[in-house]
C-alpha cells in the first residue's frame, strides 16, 4: 500500500507540524486522523444560504473533501455554518488521492513531497467554499467575497468534545431562537439523517459508535436540546438570522 511513500510523507509532516509557530485556537493545524470543527461566516451584512437549493449545492460542493475527510455533522444558518469532520489518516489519504482519476498539481505535489500536509487540506476546503461562492454569486448576480477569507476550525481532541459538538450543531436553531424542535426551522441539520439512517452524506456508523448506539444518539439531544433551553430563558440569548423577516432586493443582504 505505497508503504515507503507514506512513512515518507509522515516524516515529511512531522516535521511541518514541528517547525510552525503555535497557531491561534482557531487556526488549528490539521492532523491525519484529527477530528475538528469548522465554521465559517459571510461578510457582514449578508447571507450564504437563501433556500434548499443553496443549501444542496453547499452540500454538494462539500463532497469535494470525500478524499480527506468524514463528515459526523453539518448545521447552516442564514449567514454561517457549522460542520463537524475527521480527517482519514495519512494512509488512507494517500491511497484516495492515488486512486482518483486526475489529480489537481497541489495533490500530485504533495505525493511528490513538494507540498506539505497543512497546505494539502486548508486549499481542499478552501476550494470548496470557493467553488460554492462562485455558484452563488452567480446565481444572484453577486460580486465580490462571501465569505470571511480565514477557515476556522477548533481540534477535536476527545469523543466527550465530539459527542457535545455534535449536539450543539444539531441544536443551533435553539440558540438562535428560530424554535424548540432538533429538525430546525429555518437552520437546517444533519439530525433527520442519522434517524432516518441516510448515510449518503453523513458517517452514521462512526457518530453512532461515538455515541454507543443510536437511541443514545437521539436521547443526548433531547438532554442538550433541554438544558439549553432552559440556559437560554435564564440569559434571554435570542439572535436573527433574517429567516423571519421580510427583505427586499437584492435577496443575498441580511439587512
Amino acid at each position: 500500500m505505497h508503504t515507503s511513500l507514506v512513512l515518507e510523507l509522515q516524516r515529511l509532516l512531522e516535521n511541518e507540524i514541528a517547525a510552525e509557530d503555535t497557531p491561534l485556537p482557531y487556526l488549528a493545524k490539521w492532523h491525519p486522523g484529527g477530528s475538528y470543527h469548522v465554521y465559517n461566516r459571510a461578510v457582514p451584512l449578508n447571507r450564504v444560504f437563501i433556500d434548499e437549493e443553496d443549501l444542496a449545492r453547499f452540500r454538494e460542493k462539500l463532497r469535494r473533501l470525500e478524499p480527506y475527510a468524514s463528515i459526523y455533522a453539518l448545521g447552516t444558518a442564514a449567514n454561517h455554518f457549522h460542520l463537524h469532520i475527521r480527517l482519514f489518516s495519512l494512509q488512507q489519504i494517500v491511497q484516495n488521492l492515488l486512486g482518483l482519476d486526475k489529480r489537481s498539481k497541489l495533490e500530485e505535489n504533495f505525493l511528490a513531497g513538494s507540498v506539505g500536509f497543512q497546505k494539502l487540506v486548508g486549499a481542499a476546503f478552501g476550494r470548496c467554499f470557493l467553488a460554492y461562492a462562485k455558484s452563488f454569486n452567480l446565481r444572484y448576480d453577486r460580486e465580490g467575497d462571501l465569505f470571511n477569507s480565514t477557515v476556522r476550525r477548533r481540534r477535536v481532541r476527545n469523543d466527550l468534545i465530539s459527542r457535545r459538538l455534535i449536539c450543539y450543531i444539531h441544536c443551533q436553531e435553539i440558540k438562535h431562537g428560530l424554535g424548540n424542535f432538533v429538525g430546525g426551522l429555518g437552520l437546517k441539520t444533519t439530525f433527520q439523517e442519522f434517524v432516518d439512517g441516510n448515510d449518503n452524506f453523513v458517517d452514521i456508523a462512526a457518530v453512532f459508535e461515538r455515541f454507543g448506539s443510536r437511541k443514545e444518539f437521539i436521547e443526548r439531544h433531547k438532554h442538550y436540546a433541554h438544558n439549553r433551553r432552559a440556559a437560554l430563558a435564564r440569559f434571554n440569548e435570542h439572535r436573527f438570522f433574517g429567516f423571519t423577516k421580510q427583505i427586499g432586493k437584492p435577496v443575498w443582504s441580511l439587512y
